[in-house]
């Protein structure tokens, strides 16, 4: 079964105390007034039961006061009742309000619990500004490009109507977004989670699904632009240089290209020996040195 959040659990519990309550509410007053259930009451609880799981349901069930078919109308049975019985109904209110409020919270706020503030320094300003400027090899190592193939992405997304709302309140910055992204695009497994990409952006978990998101969108506005099959020319500079960098029976691609140093038997496996394929990109202000 699948594990509730704690926000259901609660929602859950405050439902079963409403039931709970106007059962034993149910049980005071038939015995207060001598009345025995029909078999209608047996039904209209059942009924009640089945819809505990919504909120129009259990909303009823939270806020329902005294129901004024039970109480009596003779004045002398009023009197009689004694002060435990209104004692008894002010309890109850009392509780089917506590109730109400609980549920009313619940349903109302976003945050169960005031959290702590966790403490991060952005690296933004040291990717984008210092490393951008001095350190190109440290920008790449960070965003798995160099700065001017980042220009180039920036360029080509930033006017998208994804970075653009109506809101008082503006968005990150496209280039931080864009960061952001890249730096999630470029980890994998733990250092790719959100928590881990907001530690290093200084920014929360929720800003790193945004603009990982945002920036996803902006690319696919531009498959039909950049993606495209090879012209024969490209082809052709593509076999020559495979030929030229490995090895001529490699030109047609009978083989995948490795650019590396070592024997292809280990090239081409991991550590665990699992087949691992390489893909080489091309970017078009560098198309003679493959990144």
């Amino acid at each position: 079964m699948p594990t509730l959040s704690l926000h259901q659990q609660l929602l859950h519990d405050v439902f079963e105390d409403a039931a709970r309550l106007q059962a034993l509410r149910r049980d005071e007053l038939d015995l207060r007034f001598g009345l025995e259930s029909s078999t209608e009451d047996v039904e209209s609880e059942s009924d009640v039961e089945s819809n505990m799981s919504t909120t129009s349901g259990i909303s009823a069930i939270s806020f329902m006061s005294i129901d004024s078919a039970q109480v009596p109308e003779d004045s002398d049975a009023i009197s009689n009742s004694g002060i435990d019985e209104i004692a008894a109904d002010e309890l109850y209110l009392r509780h089917m309000t506590a109730l109400g409020e609980r549920l009313h919270f619940l349903t109302t706020s976003r945050h169960l619990a005031v959290y702590k503030a966790v403490h991060k320094a952005s690296q933004l300003h040291l990717v984008l500004q210092l490393y951008n400027e001095n350190n190109p090899k440290r920008f790449r190592r960070n965003l798995r490009v160099f700065p001017p193939t980042f220009d180039a992405l920036l360029n080509h997304i930033e006017n998208h109507t994804i970075f653009q709302n109506q809101s008082n309140v503006p968005q990150m910055p496209v280039p931080h977004q864009l960061t952001i992204a890249l730096y999630q695009f470029g980890h994998d497994e733990n250092a790719a989670g959100p928590e881990a990409v907001a530690q290093w952006a200084g920014s929360s978990a929720g800003m790193v699904v945004k603009a990982s998101r945002r920036v996803i969108v902006a690319f696919l506005a531009l498959h039909d632009q950049v993606i495209r099959w090879p012209s024969a020319a490209e082809k052709k500079a593509a076999k020559e240089w495979a030929e030229a960098d490995s090895c001529a029976a490699w030109m047609h691609g009978y083989a995948p290209i490795w650019h590396t140093g070592y024997a292809l038997r280990e090239a081409c496996t991991s550590w665990r020996g699992i087949l691992r394929p390489q893909v080489e990109l091309f970017a078009q202000h560098a198309a003679h040195h493959p990144s």
